[in-house]
């Protein structure tokens, strides 16, 4: 009956084997197939083999022979060395493929080992005081329901020391969302590259503990790397490197490690192997923003635990990169923006001189212009006592004063318009009478030119609201311009006449025209075309921008037709009385 009741269990014990053989091989097999990592499919393809070679095959052609035929279909010597297959593929798939490190499981053994004899030894002292604690007959009850309270209490806190000393001692477990989330949000609050690259050592480190550490910049304009911060990197850390454009243009900068540095799935690049070595770098990781622009390096050594690094770790630090990357890029936009402050409120400091100094000037060069201009005026009164020579001079000395007050007139007007503070004194007035007073004024310079000027009024209620003042400066600039620019034929037609609701007038001449790129550009202050800088054409400039400040402060409209080397045809509308009314 005994021999009965060992055979029934170790029959129970076959079918358990069989079952669990066969269960072992499905659950690989699904692995493998669920599996996408190359190096994590072969190395679940050389357990397979093992599993198949030698423990099903012991279940075929040994357990079930045996179990319904009492008899193997092969000799034992046969299965022992199938059997074989097993240490022979777990060989493979550990040495070859990695599947185990077996330095960080030695170690973490050891460690493992270290804790939790110290519990153990906790554990045993906590029974000890807890059975002498209580004083019954019977000692084995309290001892055995002491065992089962702190055994209750042991295995939380067994497993929370382990996962303790897996994140301190060996780092193998880390919310990858969770810590990048929380390393994005502080780096928004650095404004200055050298305290970001302190914070990202001290972080990484942290994270994933690291023999050693540097970070680099790439300094855009030499194309070398400087060392920014580092943490037992002082072979590198006044070293340079050049890196040549070429070489940046093929966007070599990927993640670059030491080949059995890194888990055989991750991503990486294998160049400068020998380099990495020499400098004993493990990994470097590029930091570079989302349009891939590279701004430096993050360089690890060995993982303080010996281990590989993983390809979370890569994916993990990848993303930093880009992340510091992107940060970097806004400290540059920063910084650029600052200098860019700083540059307009020195330009502007300066403006506010030149506006200061031109203002000052021109009103001390009108002052003994004004005085010229009246005695002048006061000796051509004595017409009869002048001759002919005399005249003709004090004509020439009225003219020239007259167009040197108009230069010095747009200057301090355009300063005005500059600083926003130029008035204008709006009352009724005749548009033909002020264009009829330009030319009357202009006449002196119309002749010393030897232009030929034509005219046409049209007859119309010409009352128009506005400044007689600016508008006979604008018509004067346009008339100015028209002699500038016209150097063969020295041909100027000037018309009045009414369209729609506005009094306008037309400026023709045939002189050498106007681009039509330069035609939006000429009310630009200072703006000089090419053609005008070629022949040698003298202008300031800004005669053309106040007239269009003069047109859009009466909401008029200006608009310019012009051929190169045929003319151009300036035309300036002022709203009617009756249209502003």
């Amino acid at each position: 009956k005994a021999i009965d009741n060992y055979l029934t269990a170790f029959n129970i014990l076959r079918i358990y084997l069989i079952v669990s053989v066969i269960l072992s091989i499905f659950f690989s097999s699904t692995a493998f197939l669920k599996e996408k990592g190359k190096v994590e499919r072969q190395q679940l393809k050389w357990l397979l083999f093992g599993f198949i070679i030698g423990p099903l095959s012991f279940v075929i052609l040994w357990v079930l022979p045996i179990l319904f035929n009492g008899k193997a279909l092969i000799p034992e010597e046969m299965i022992m060395i199938l059997l074989c297959a097993i240490p022979i593929t777990f060989a493979i798939a550990i040495i070859k493929y990695h599947m185990l490190d077996i330095d960080e499981v030695l170690n973490r053994s050891i460690v493992y080992g270290i804790v939790i004899s110290l519990l153990l030894l906790i554990y045993s002292v906590a029974i000890g005081t807890f059975v002498t604690s209580f004083h019954v007959s019977d000692q084995s009850i309290v001892s055995a329901l002491a065992a089962v309270i702190l055994a209750l209490v042991f295995q939380p806190i067994k497993t929370k020391v382990q996962k303790f000393v897996d994140k301190k001692f060996f780092r193998i477990q880390y919310n990858f969302r969770k810590e990048l989330n929380r390393f994005n949000s502080q780096i928004k609050n650095y404004n200055e590259i050298n305290s970001l690259s302190l914070y990202l050592i001290k972080e990484i480190n942290a994270l994933i503990p690291v023999e050693k550490i540097a970070f680099s910049e790439l300094d855009t304009q030499t194309g070398k790397l400087f060392i920014r911060a580092q943490n037992n990197f002082d072979q590198i850390a006044n070293k340079s490197l050049r890196i040549k454009p070429e070489t940046l243009e093929r966007k070599w900068f990927q993640v670059a490690a030491v080949k059995n540095k890194v888990e055989g799935e991750a991503n990486i690049s294998t160049i400068f192997q020998n380099t990495l070595v020499r400098w004993k770098i493990n990994l470097v990781v590029p930091i570079k923003s989302v349009n891939d622009e590279l701004f430096g390096f993050i360089i690890l050594g060995n993982k303080k635990s010996g281990a590989r690094f993983t390809t979370e770790d890569v994916d993990l630090l990848k993303d930093i990169g880009i992340n510091v990357g992107s940060t970097i890029e806004r400290i540059h936009l920063q910084e650029q923006l600052i200098r860019e402050k700083l540059t307009a409120e020195k330009l502007e400091e300066l403006n506010q001189q030149k506006s200061m100094f031109v203002s000052t000037v021109s009103h001390d060069l009108k002052t003994p212009l004004t005085s010229i201009k009246i005695f002048a005026e006061m000796l051509l009164e004595n017409e009869k006592s002048l001759s002919d020579k005399s005249k003709n001079h004090l004509e020439i000395i009225e003219g020239e004063t007259d167009r040197l007050t108009r230069l010095i007139n747009n200057v301090l007007d355009f300063s005005k318009i500059e600083k926003g503070i130029k008035d204008y004194s709006y009352r009724e007035v005749h548009f033909n009478k002020i264009v009829k007073n330009v030319i009357e004024r202009m006449q002196y310079t119309l002749k010393m030119k030897g232009f030929n000027l034509k005219t046409r009024f049209d007859d119309f209620n010409d009352l128009i609201f506005g400044d007689a003042d600016a508008i006979t400066e604008a018509i004067e600039n346009v008339i100015s311009n028209a002699i500038r620019f016209s150097i063969d034929n020295k041909e100027i037609i000037v018309t009045t006449y009414f369209k729609d609701v506005f009094a306008c007038v037309d400026v023709r001449d045939n002189g050498i025209g106007i681009n039509q790129s330069d035609i939006e550009k000429i009310f630009e202050p200072f703006f000089r075309s090419d053609d005008a800088r070629s022949k040698k054409i003298e202008g300031t400039g800004l005669g053309l921008p106040i007239v269009k400040h003069i047109i859009e402060e009466h909401k008029g409209i200006i608009t310019i037709n012009s051929t190169p080397e045929h003319g151009s045809t300036f035309t300036l509308c002022f709203p009617l009385l009756s249209n502003n009314k």
